[in-house]
């Protein structure tokens, strides 16, 4: 360090305080948060240099979260679907998109080794496009007015699209109702399953027909959504959303959910200004002559 003629430090000279120490470096993924300190410090060997100790944090780790939304019953993209990520203990950091048309979706930059809650969400479709449906049709309530007498079957995800009231009852492996309830039901053999009766068939019938608006007056999500490890993303009983956890270590790229219109037995669905020849086949445009007989399917 340069001195000058009174024994001072010069003006481009340190002294007192300032920078002697630039540190600089890339932060590997996953590096989180380093603290380098300090204890003392020696300056040009003096006995009488000292200093305090110097906390330094390296870098934080932004990663990535992304996935695709499908249907249950064809695998064909669920677009418009809203995905919010909160971060656990911290709902203030809330980031979030919406499913393209490809039914992907990606949220970027989120701070690496927390722990991140995801939720799904998707509207009934608002438009007034002609021959659109949202995949509700009589069709659908009338598999779901078979199901409720035993004439016709459906898959466990089935179910779950036509239980449009969120009613649930415990049954044998034979499907026959026990009377139990939940808690005596999932300490024995049974099953706590989605009780599917005609009042689900009308709502169904009525909602496609434009006759009421919402399928449940109190639990009407319009979708359900089934995540990564095949549980279902909503409680029955309180009708709020149960979130997906991540714990984000590193980016994560493949995650895939499930998405159900509620009411949607036939699993016809697709998005508005898409053809799907799935709902042509259950809902057929039939040529008429006067006093003709025809036969519909019901």
């Amino acid at each position: 360090t340069d001195i000058n003629s009174n024994g001072d430090y010069d003006d481009e000279s340190f002294n007192g305080e300032g920078e002697i120490l630039t540190l600089s470096g890339n932060g590997l993924e996953n590096t989180g948060t380093t603290t380098i300190a300090f204890s003392s410090v020696q300056i040009n060997e003096s006995a009488n240099a000292f200093g305090n100790s110097c906390d330094i944090s390296i870098g934080i780790t932004y990663l990535n979260v992304s996935g695709e939304i499908i249907y249950y019953k064809n695998g064909i993209p669920v677009s418009g679907g809203f995905v919010n990520i909160t971060e656990l203990n911290n709902q203030s950091n809330i980031n979030g998109t919406v499913s393209n048309e490809d039914g992907n979706f990606i949220v970027e930059s989120l701070v690496g080794d927390k722990t991140y809650e995801l939720l799904l969400s998707k509207d009934e479709y608002g438009g007034n496009l002609e021959n659109y449906f949202d995949g509700l049709s009589a069709v659908d309530a009338s598999r779901i007015a078979r199901h409720s007498v035993g004439l016709y079957n459906f898959t466990e995800k089935e179910k779950l699209a036509a239980n449009v009231n969120f009613d649930y009852r415990c049954e044998d492996e034979n499907g026959n109702p026990t009377g139990e309830n939940e808690s005596d039901c999932q300490s024995s053999q049974n099953v706590w399953a989605p009780n599917i009766e005609a009042g689900d068939a009308s709502k169904v019938a009525k909602y496609a027909a434009g006759i009421i608006e919402d399928l449940n007056n109190q639990c009407d999500p319009h979708w359900i959504f089934i995540n990564p490890e095949m549980d279902l993303m909503i409680d029955n009983e309180t009708c709020e959303d149960i979130p997906y956890e991540i714990n984000l270590e590193s980016s994560i790229s493949d995650l895939v959910f499930e998405g159900i219109r509620l009411g949607d037995v036939t699993g016809n669905w697709t998005a508005a200004g898409r053809q799907n020849e799935d709902y042509f086949a259950d809902n057929p445009m039939v040529a008429v002559e006067p006093d003709e007989i025809i036969k519909l399917p019901i």
